[in-house]
């Protein structure tokens, strides 16, 4: 068995070898020199969480800047019932006091200012907290506010991930819009006509996941397409939303935990209103999938329902 498993390793490793002579994949499976993942921060920070059970760390990656990267030290410490509501408060507020306050006050020491955008690269148990949402706290005027009201959050599977979008062509291309939708969920139809009132569909799959290469198990499983699951190892990042980026996908809006079904029309129209409006000078639409998706629950949270 031993010589077997030497045998395996050393036949890997040659085909390593073979495809990193490839252009493009001369690192394959190594680990990316620092230099080249300071470049993730060419549109603002990047904040890498990092978790063990010795210590916790926020380290804030600033290229461009006198200083490389910033660590702050010390971070250790039903969807419609009201128990899941509890937790779900609970859990944003912890976020807040554990982590986002600590971390948002370095860019802010730096010059980089409110109203920016901040990725998020968690690991560990803390990938499946929402530090884009982290709150309350008061803020300079005494308002009660969340972290969204002041920056738009972005997250990343990994450093790498986020520089390979990047480098890829800026140049603004013609979309098409593919729905897929499980009717079982009440405002599944209401979405898609949603859809249909900013930006036509060129194909639909309504009930049919065998034929699309994706099937749920149940009507909410895709409320959770960006969740880390807790009987998963938690350092793995292939989760749907992260894998559809690995696979080439520039951005991609996932969810954390089930949706409200009655607000997903609402949230749909938001959302695909800020994307397909008319694109600045030099301006890409997939870099406005963030904001989008700040600007939806921002106004999510002023109707109060």
């Amino acid at each position: 068995m031993l010589m077997q498993v030497r045998r395996l390793s050393q036949e890997q490793e040659e085909i390593l070898e073979e495809v990193r002579r490839i252009p493009g994949f001369e690192d394959l499976l190594q680990a990316s020199p620092f230099e080249v993942l300071l470049q993730a921060d060419t549109e603002g920070p990047v904040i890498v969480i990092n978790h063990s059970e010795h210590r916790c760390d926020a380290l804030i990656v600033l290229s461009g800047k006198e200083v490389s990267f910033v660590c702050v030290p010390g971070q250790g410490r039903r969807v419609s019932s009201a128990e899941y509501d509890e937790v779900l408060r609970l859990v944003m507020k912890v976020s807040w006091d554990r982590v986002a306050s600590e971390v948002v006050q370095k860019p802010k020491e730096l010059g980089i200012h409110e109203g920016l955008c901040i990725w998020w690269c968690p690991t560990s148990v803390l990938s499946a907290l929402p530090f884009h949402a982290a709150g309350p706290y008061e803020g300079a005027d005494g308002t009660e506010k969340y972290l969204l009201d002041d920056y738009i959050s972005s997250y990343t599977p990994a450093l790498k991930s986020l520089i390979t979008a990047r480098s890829k062509s800026m140049t603004e291309v013609g979309g098409r819009i593919f729905f897929v939708a499980d009717t079982r969920l009440p405002s599944a139809k209401k979405e898609r006509d949603t859809v249909r009132r900013v930006r036509r569909i060129d194909k639909q799959l309504l009930d049919d996941p065998g034929d699309s290469g994706s099937s749920t198990k149940d009507a909410s499983e895709a409320c959770h397409t960006a969740e880390q699951h807790p009987k998963v190892a938690m350092d793995e990042v292939l989760r749907l939303s992260s894998a559809m980026q690995f696979c080439g996908f520039r951005s991609v809006i996932g969810t954390m935990w089930q949706l409200l079904d009655r607000d997903g029309p609402f949230l749909t129209l938001v959302i695909y209103t800020y994307l397909i409006a008319e694109l600045g000078e030099g301006e890409v639409r997939f870099k406005k999938a963030a904001a989008a998706v700040r600007d939806a629950a921002l106004r999510l949270k002023e109707r109060g329902d």
